[in-house]
């Protein structure tokens, strides 16, 4: 599993409840789902002084691959299960 963050938001923080501080994707799935590999994609999303063209986004998707590829290195065949919601969302449908 691949998690990516939206807008404005945290790489740990958007998974974890403010309540019991748990994040369900390491603490709950693993549960559900043995041997599950769950890694969380985190990038500067902040809404100040964010360009509004293009050039940030395509900065995004070319080291969202890159650091996909490298953590992938040694399970190439193995699947993936994208989340994300916002600019996560669209992060990952252009990768």
């Amino acid at each position: 599993v691949v998690a990516v963050t939206g807008l404005a938001g945290h790489a740990f923080g958007s998974w974890t409840s403010d309540e019991t501080q748990q994040m369900w994707l390491k603490d709950f799935l693993p549960q559900d789902i043995p041997n599950i590999r769950v890694m969380v994609y985190g990038y500067d999303s902040n809404l100040t002084g964010v360009s509004t063209d293009n050039t940030r986004l395509m900065d995004y998707r070319r080291n969202f691959i890159q650091q996909l590829q490298n953590s992938r290195s040694s399970a190439e065949n193995r699947p993936i299960i994208f989340i994300g919601h916002s600019l996560g969302g669209i992060l990952i449908l252009q990768v």
